[in-house]
């Protein structure tokens, strides 16, 4: 996103590449409930097999590297240069946070001389084929490799890490509570019911994409303005607002409904499941934009760093949520009033990063 988009055209493509991935996980368990009702659970990690198999050949002959060293003058958002385009002047992101950056004609004559400079030669079909095409950083082998540790510690790595990666969790949890309470007695729903359930997630995975693809360039822009022409990466967790409202409503929602399912019908938790995952889609499209546009230099690490928060954080929730949610918790009520808290508790965390930001520019 950083490499092939301007600061201004990320945000829809962010969100559109977030639905891609979350989207399709939350669509997944509607076909897989009924592969397992009809032909058997073996049959849902034999069907992943042989999609895998058959779309190798695909990502071989079709899916090229694309990646390049580029000249370091090239990266404005890493530099600082203002650029301008037809309608829209970014500032990118002013690392190291120049405080009332203005834009310069001299920058914006040095960047369009930049801009055209001769791109690097078209490679042969026959060698985008190789295996290997040689690294694509300068950077030692080994710094790359271990980045990623020291980078839990950064405030806006560890903010994005607890805003995308603690929801995602929650959202494995509630899993954890269909199997358990709505598969069981008095309900008896089947592998398919309980597959069909996550329809309402994918719908509310849709509602986040959405929101997020009209609200985070806009938002941005609109930001811009009121801050006299100089864009901020804060103006990003904005998107932090719908994922407090729909993301913490819809899990507070989930825990009363759930406890009391005869009172409110098992559509209600559909309903507050559907809150959920439109929350968790903006939460992850707004920690994705502000690491791409605050951090773009590291901005891999970055992601590395949110892949390993997500899944150790949803394994932990897996090994011990049953045990917690059934046995100890005193029923879902309770259990998804604290989870909700928390999570209210970490949205909150992005005015103290605010203030932390602005306080040491």
């Amino acid at each position: 996103m950083g490499d092939l988009y301007m600061v201004h055209e990320r945000g829809a493509r962010m969100a559109l590449s977030t639905m891609a991935v979350f989207g399709s996980a939350f669509f997944t368990p509607v076909v897989v409930g009924k592969i397992a009702d009809t032909i058997g659970w073996v049959w849902s990690f034999y069907l992943v097999a042989i999609f895998a198999g058959a779309l190798l050949p695909v990502l071989f002959f079709f899916c090229p590297e694309t990646a390049f060293v580029r000249d370091n003058a090239l990266d404005t958002d890493i530099t600082g240069r203002v650029i301008r385009t037809d309608n829209f002047t970014s500032s990118h992101n002013l690392q190291p946070y120049e405080k009332g950056a203005t834009l310069n004609t001299t920058q914006v004559s040095a960047s369009s001389s930049i801009a055209r400079q001769s791109p690097p030669p078209l490679q042969p079909y026959i060698k985008t084929l190789a295996l290997f095409s040689g690294r694509k950083s300068n950077e030692n082998f080994f710094k790359l490799l271990l980045r990623p540790i020291p980078l839990f510690f950064h405030p806006g790595i560890l903010w994005a890490c607890l805003t995308q990666g603690t929801l995602i969790g929650w959202t494995v949890l509630i899993g954890i509570v269909l199997a358990a309470i709505f598969l069981a007695p008095p309900l008896y729903f089947t592998a398919t019911d309980c597959g069909y359930m996550y329809t309402s997630a994918f719908i509310g995975a849709l509602v986040g994409f959405l929101l997020c693809g009209l609200l985070s360039d806009w938002s941005a822009k609109y930001m811009m303005k009121k801050n006299k022409g100089v864009y901020e990466p804060e103006f990003r967790l904005l998107l932090v607002i719908p994922q407090l409202i729909f993301g913490c409503g819809g899990l507070y929602a989930f825990g009363i409904t759930t406890q009391d399912i005869y009172k409110y019908h098992w559509l209600a938790p559909c309903v507050a499941f559907a809150f959920v995952t439109a929350g968790m889609v903006c939460g992850a499209v707004a920690s994705s934009l502000y690491l791409v546009d605050a951090h773009r230099d590291i901005a891999i690490e970055g992601f590395t760093c949110l892949m390993i928060f997500k899944n150790v954080f949803s394994f932990a929730l897996t090994f011990r949520g049953y045990e917690w949610l059934v046995m100890r918790s005193g029923g879902p009520k309770r259990i998804f009033v604290v989870v909700g808290s928390v999570q209210v508790g970490i949205c909150c965390l992005s005015l103290v990063m605010c203030k932390f930001l602005f306080l040491f520019r």
